[in-house]
């Protein structure tokens, strides 16, 4: 969808008034409702970053990956039977 950081929360938390779920569980975040790795993100950050380069390969960290989110994912994941409903 091409969403960053605010923008792509305020989708999911309209999505999770409009159909009355939790996509965002208290113990494993969006993690879980689409299966994120634990280096991987639905929405790219936004602003700007005070240096160009990543230090990841200085600290051997994996480096972040934004993986690709659309429409078919967020619907699959509000029908999901482990989307919590808000009844």
């Amino acid at each position: 969808m091409g969403l960053t950081g605010d923008d792509g929360s305020e989708l999911l938390e309209a999505t999770e008034k409009r159909f009355g779920v939790t996509l965002c569980s208290e113990e494993t975040g969006l993690r879980e409702t689409f299966n994120l790795g634990p280096n991987e993100y639905l929405f790219h950050s936004e602003g700007w970053a005070p240096f160009p380069f990543r230090f990841t390969s200085l600290l051997n960290a994996v480096e972040p990956t934004v993986r690709e989110f659309t429409v078919g994912d967020l619907f699959e994941a509000v029908r999901k039977p482990k989307a919590y409903r808000n009844n």
